[in-house]
């Protein structure tokens, strides 16, 4: 039963960036203004900018099914006025 459900975390580092970022476009985790999706280069600014310094991947059989950091979001749209808010983050 234990091997069906093979969990594994580990730290992010800049050769996970460009599947960090498709799990965050296929959950539309970041939304912009212009409808662009999240690139590379935006997650990787947005992690020097934010000075995180740990971000965990959480993988199942080697794919990655969850991220967790803490973050400063910024919604649009979302809520009746733009808002901020911060906290602790698990993408699915």
């Amino acid at each position: 039963m234990m091997k069906d459900n093979q969990l594994d975390i580990s730290q992010a580092c800049l050769a996970d960036y460009p599947e960090i970022v498709a799990l965050f476009n296929k959950n539309k985790v970041y939304q912009f203004l212009d409808g662009n999706p999240l690139s590379v280069e935006d997650f990787d600014l947005t992690m020097k900018v934010k000075e995180v310094n740990s971000f965990f991947l959480l993988r199942q059989h080697g794919k990655l099914i969850g991220t967790s950091a803490f973050f400063k979001f910024i919604t649009h749209e979302c809520l009746d006025l733009d808002s901020s808010f911060g906290g602790f983050l698990l993408i699915t």
